[in-house]
């Protein structure tokens, strides 16, 4: 009797056969080589997102923006928050026009543990990505961004104050020597639009 796979007496295993794993071994490799899905500290939202969650909805901004040595009034600013993955995080977008020319921001904000935060930022003026460490001070929501140029230390700080279901103030500072002077770069008040 021979096999349906062209073997002798089912003695030989056809040439096109492949090996089957099995369930258990694929488990035991899911186990010792978690993927970054499935090694994540809990499910979210997380606590420490949740204040500013909160603050999903459109706001009317008074918007002002560092521009040749002094802060320039931004006109017809605006910022519409939202939930994003899953409640997972908060996005930002606050937009408006200095001197006739658009300004934007984007602002993307994840809680990966029940105490701490993560921002990243990008805006118009410059175009590239920075990542910003957050924690929760008291009312002060504080995002650090450092950078080491060798000799000296860049930072940039943002911080959401005054938060309320209602209205809400940011500012980021810029300092050139790791902390010791700091520039205002820009300053906004939030008021939540009617809906």
């Amino acid at each position: 009797m021979s096999s349906p796979h062209g073997g002798g007496a089912g003695t030989h295993p056809a040439p096109h056969a492949t090996p089957v794993f099995s369930t258990g071994f694929l488990g035991v490799l899911i186990l010792l080589f978690p993927s970054p899905v499935t090694s994540q500290a809990g499910p979210c939202p997380r606590a420490a997102l949740a204040r500013l969650a909160e603050l999903a909805g459109r706001w009317s901004v008074e918007w002002s923006y560092l521009l040749e040595g002094q802060l320039r009034t931004v006109d017809k600013a605006a910022a519409t928050i939202d939930l994003a993955a899953g409640g997972c995080a908060v996005s930002e977008r606050l937009e408006g026009e200095l001197r006739g020319r658009p300004l934007a921001i984007h602002t993307l904000i994840a809680a990966p543990s029940d105490t701490t935060l993560q921002r990243v930022y990008i805006d118009s003026e410059h175009g590239t990505l920075l990542e910003f460490a957050g924690t929760i001070t008291g009312d002060t929501i504080r995002f650090v961004w450092l950078r080491d140029l060798g000799t000296r230390r860049q930072v940039v700080r943002h911080e959401y104050t005054a938060i309320t279901r209602a209205s809400f103030a940011t500012e980021t500072c810029m300092s050139p020597n790791g902390g010791t002077d700091w520039i205002v770069v820009q300053r906004a008040r939030y008021r939540r639009r009617p809906q």
